[in-house]
Formats: structure tokens, C-alpha cells, sequence
């Protein structure tokens, strides 16, 4: 009878372990499976002194595996401005944040990475007449945050006079 018991225990015992290990694993894979809301990533605002401004946006992924996607800035035409204006760009309306913004100045290759905190980025309009094309990418992770599953991109262009 007690052998009987033992077998018991460890059978059950053995099923609570299995069942546990079942129950972690399918946890997990929820959480690599995870969904960003909407068929598309979400549009950014960009504007001039409070007007809108030439640019161009491009969804690049959404949902998918986004890690082989390779991105070349687009053609666009500039928009003539005044050493001082001010560019804003807003993504502050999102449902869901980007958990990473990169600014890219294609001319003068500077970057800046802003983080999920940051809904805005305000550009002072340099005083040289050099034209600036700017590059922001938008990306979006799931999982443990390394895995990239939104990716866009606004790209517009200024000329000082």
C-alpha cells in the first residue's frame, strides 16, 4: 500500500511539474507573440511655426520581424524656413508609444536617440544655408524589449535663407 502511495505522489507530482513547465512555456511565447494595436504604425505630426511642412512618412513594418529591414531616406523637396524657426515633431497621441525615437541629420550624420518618456522633438533651424535633411525613425519592441516589431520613418528637408 505505501509503494502504491509513492507511485502515486511521484506520478502526481510529476504531472504538477509538466504542467507548470507547459503553463511558463506558453507564458513566454505569449509575450514573443506579443501584438502591437492596429494594422499600421501610428502618424506623427510635424510641423513649421505651428503649420505643416513638405515630408515624407513610410511604414516599414508593423507586426512582423523588423530586424532585416533596411532603410534608405527618401528624395523629398525642401522647404525654404528662417534661421530660428522651430520644427516640432509630435507622436505624443500614440496608443502606444514608440519605445525608441532616432533623430538623424542625413547631412552631418549627428544622431540623437530619444526614449519612451520623450513625446516631442523640437528642431531650431541651424543659421547656416546649408540644406538639412532629417531622417526620424520610429521604433517599436515587444518581449523583453529587444525584439523589434514597429518600425517607420519621417523624413523632410530644410533650406535656411
Amino acid at each position: 500500500m505505501k509503494r502504491k502511495k509513492l507511485y502515486i505522489g511521484i506520478f502526481i507530482s510529476i504531472g504538477l511539474i509538466m504542467f507548470l513547465i507547459i503553463l511558463g512555456n506558453s507564458l513566454i511565447g505569449s509575450l514573443n507573440h506579443a501584438k502591437l494595436d492596429g494594422k499600421s504604425a501610428p502618424v506623427p505630426t510635424i510641423k513649421l511655426n505651428g503649420s505643416s511642412i513638405d515630408h515624407i512618412y513610410e511604414n516599414f513594418c508593423w507586426n512582423e520581424d523588423c530586424s532585416q529591414i533596411k532603410h534608405n531616406p527618401p528624395s523629398i523637396p525642401t522647404t525654404d524656413v528662417k534661421s530660428g524657426d522651430h520644427i516640432e515633431i509630435s507622436w505624443g497621441k500614440f496608443k502606444k508609444n514608440p519605445n525608441k525615437v532616432i533623430l538623424y541629420n542625413i547631412m552631418t550624420g549627428e544622431t540623437i536617440i530619444y526614449h519612451l518618456k520623450d513625446t516631442d522633438i523640437e528642431i531650431v533651424v541651424p543659421k547656416q544655408a546649408n540644406p538639412y535633411q532629417y531622417d526620424v525613425l520610429f521604433q517599436w519592441y515587444i518581449g523583453n524589449g529587444n525584439e523589434l516589431r514597429g518600425e517607420s520613418s519621417l523624413s523632410f528637408k530644410v533650406k535656411a535663407s
